[in-house]
């Protein structure tokens, strides 16, 4: 029964330091980031974003990222 006490004690000191913790980011991978970046819009046809039907590309001559939608990766042609 000590454990419940010394967990009580842990989140008075918490509760009693709050304003003094500094908030932490949260680190976002490059992938994610470029979504972020685009709105969560494909950066072809501007439509929303499907997380697992898109497609992540790398530009060769800037390394910048680009996330574009399954339909613009993998063009139909219209019957």
């Amino acid at each position: 029964m000590a454990m419940s006490g010394d967990v009580n004690n842990y989140i008075g000191a918490i509760k009693a330091h709050a304003s003094t913790v500094k908030e932490t980011p949260l680190a976002v991978n490059g992938r994610r980031q470029t979504v972020i970046d685009q709105q969560n819009k494909c950066a072809i046809c501007h439509k929303e974003l499907n997380p697992y039907y898109s497609k992540y590309l790398i530009e060769p001559g800037s390394r910048k990222g680009k996330v574009i939608c399954s339909n613009c990766a993998i063009p139909i042609q219209k019957r």
